[in-house]
């Protein structure tokens, strides 16, 4: 899948990087990696990447206004331990992270500035899904797990 990341979406890739960055979390540190395609985990090393997976237009109670069309900017978030232990054996690590990711994203404002006239919307996190069985496959050999954050962006009509 290939996707075009547009000035907006890719601040938003940056934002999250340097929040997590910030946070120097256990199993990562400051090793953030921003990425301007989607995850591959063939190529996937231990780490935390961050990633485009698509855009939504609309949706939800922003649906778009004369002034802004509202977008939703997919940016997964894949934590890589790169263990030999499938994550049953860690059940707590893997939702700790999902905590820490809700905790940071879920309901917020990304501390990011739009294009001018744009207007940031609160985040939101959700499951990342695996459609491919063979990255599916490929991340539980890793020791990883990944969700989504959803940036709004009410981007200015020209």
């Amino acid at each position: 899948m290939t996707v075009s990341v547009t000035e907006n979406w890719m601040r938003a890739l940056n934002a999250i990087a340097d929040e997590l960055k910030v946070q120097r979390l256990a199993d990562m540190g400051a090793d953030v990696r921003v990425q301007s395609k989607p995850f591959d985990a063939k190529d996937a090393r231990p780490g935390v990447y961050v990633t485009p997976t698509d855009v939504r237009n609309g949706g939800g109670r922003w649906g778009g206004t004369n002034e802004r069309d509202y977008r939703q900017y997919g940016c997964q978030v894949t934590v890589v331990r790169g263990g030999t232990q499938s994550r049953g054996a860690s059940p707590a690590r893997e939702t700790g992270w999902h905590e820490v990711l809700n905790r940071l994203f879920h309901k917020q404002r990304l501390n990011m500035t739009p294009h001018d006239g744009d207007v940031m919307m609160p985040c939101y996190v959700e499951d990342a899904p695996l459609v491919d069985p063979e990255i599916a496959q490929r991340m539980q050999q890793l020791d990883a797990t990944a969700k989504v954050v959803r940036v709004w962006i009410g981007e200015t009509r020209t």
